[in-house]
């Protein structure tokens, strides 16, 4: 991605942050600690016991359908950036602030380190800004972007312009701020206002058909949940079990998206027809030059149809015959007639052969996607190792090299976002039983008022024991980050 509007798939995001508005007289301490380990972080929190809310299902965490309006959110989305509307409030904070400091009060700093008068001074140049866009947004019925992603081909798609989605992250932050504001004042009614904004918003950026949407989807939702935590830790704050269960389940469909980074490949090369295309030989030659100095460039980083540089030219003149053979050897295993392939140009049959590894990648990387958490974590080392074969024996390993890996992350992102749902919602499951007995649950099968989710990266129930008076619950099972709470009841 470049700061000119365009997003290049596989490259990292844009992070812009931003804060938000708040009112109100009194400060509430907050009791949420991280620590930061080589290990993973432990995060120390002190909860009031809070029995289910009435009615049950009065805070949700999406808009129910008689609460919404008609209209395309996105068309307010996209408004929100014109006229100056998000960015002169965004610059009016940070000079107010300094760049880190603001930035610091978005996730960095626990709410009880930040100076109150700072934080609503900062927050509150934005009311005007969620009023006026943001709200109305969140309560319209539709969400269509009009992007038409899927009929995009070649460079085209990594060039794709995409400037809402970049800055959609920063809006996020915004509510970030403003939750975190309203948090600390106990205004909880207008907190879990802004997380249903900030749940939404991801939501529908996720669920774009680009994969980098997708990300940037689940980061919002992974944003939301850290401010989830510091209202659930807030003094008297209600219960959220049922608002977080209330969450799309899946938050982000991104299969949708992973089909259309999956077929990437070819159409980036201008190879979607390959085996129906007839060529002359000194075409079919050109045009695997002309593939391979973009591989070794780095896709993105080149023209698709720029003639190479000499030296670029000649490595990768270099690199195809070392291919060839490879090539020919498992198109004959395929079933190709030894004729046929002898009348082959060497472009011909390394660009067949690139497309159909290429394919047998990405139906491999597809068909993980597919499966449930526990077992798509199972084959996960089946996902690396599809990488770590000898690149110079198949062109189309080194182009899936350059486009598929973004799959596994996306995965792993929605079983991450999962699994933090679930253990939040067991948090509050444990709230309630404190509010029903007085005491934190020995096990987790104590907590009879309310079904306790399973950690969906293992599919078994979290790792849980008490010390003490202290909790101990583990999120970290199942995959790479780990993620360790203790908890507390407050006095």
């Amino acid at each position: 991605m470049t700061l000119n509007g365009y997003v290049r798939v596989g490259s990292a995001l844009l992070v812009l942050a931003t804060a938000l508005p708040c009112r109100a007289q009194s400060l509430a301490p907050n009791t949420v600690r991280v620590i930061e380990s080589s290990e993973g972080d432990t995060i120390k929190m002190s909860v009031s016991p809070a029995s289910a809310p009435t009615p049950l299902l009065r805070y949700r965490m999406t808009m129910p359908s008689y609460e919404t309006i008609p209209g395309n959110a996105a068309s307010h989305y996209r408004r929100s950036l014109a006229e100056q509307s998000f960015y002169r409030p965004l610059r009016l904070a940070e000079e107010k602030l300094g760049d880190d400091r603001f930035y610091s009060f978005v996730r960095e700093m626990s709410l009880d380190e930040i100076p109150i008068d700072e934080l609503r001074e900062a927050s509150g140049f934005f009311d005007d800004y969620v009023e006026a866009f943001l709200v109305p947004a969140t309560q319209s019925r539709d969400c269509e972007w009009g992007l038409g992603e899927e009929f995009l081909s070649g460079e085209n798609f990594l060039q794709f312009r995409l400037p809402f989605m970049q800055t959609s992250r920063s809006i996020g932050r915004v509510l970030v701020l403003q939750a975190r504001c309203a948090i600390a004042e106990q205004d909880y009614e207008k907190a879990t206002d802004r997380l249903r904004m900030l749940y939404l918003l991801g939501h529908r950026v996720g669920n774009t058909k680009i994969l980098v949407c997708s990300l940037i989807g689940m980061a919002e939702g992974g944003m939301a949940n850290h401010a989830m935590l510091d209202l659930m830790a807030a003094p008297d704050s209600p219960n959220m079990y049922w608002a977080l269960a209330s969450l799309p389940d899946p938050y982000v469909d991104f299969r949708g998206a992973l089909r259309v980074d999956l077929g990437l490949g070819p159409r980036i090369l201008g190879l979607e027809n390959v085996e129906e295309l007839q060529l002359s030989d000194e075409e079919w030659n050109r045009r695997l030059r002309s593939a391979t100095a973009l591989l070794m460039k780095g896709i993105g980083n080149g023209e698709m149809d720029a003639e190479p540089d000499v030296g670029t030219s000649l490595a990768a003149t270099g690199l195809v015959m070392g291919r060839y053979n490879g090539a020919k050897k498992r198109l004959l295993d395929a079933g190709m007639k030894p004729e046929r392939i002898k009348k082959m140009a060497i472009g011909q049959v390394v660009l067949i052969d690139a497309t159909r590894e290429y394919q047998r990648i990405a139906d491999e990387l597809e068909a993980i996607a597919y499966l449930p958490p526990l077992e798509s974590r199972k084959k996960q080392d089946r996902a690396d190792e599809l990488f770590q074969v000898d690149g110079a024996s198949s062109l189309g390993l080194m182009l899936a090299g350059q486009i598929l890996p973004a799959s596994t992350a996306m995965s792993n992102a929605v079983t991450r976002f999962d699994r933090e749902v679930a253990g939040m919602r067991t948090i509050e499951a444990i709230r309630m039983h404190a509010a029903q007995t007085g005491e934190l649950p020995k096990t987790l099968d104590e907590i009879q008022i309310v079904f306790v989710p399973k950690n969906p990266a293992t599919d078994k129930p979290f790792s849980y024991r008490v010390e003490g008076s202290t909790a101990h619950l583990d999120f970290g099972e199942g995959l790479p980050t780990t993620k360790r709470f203790e908890i507390t009841l407050a006095k």
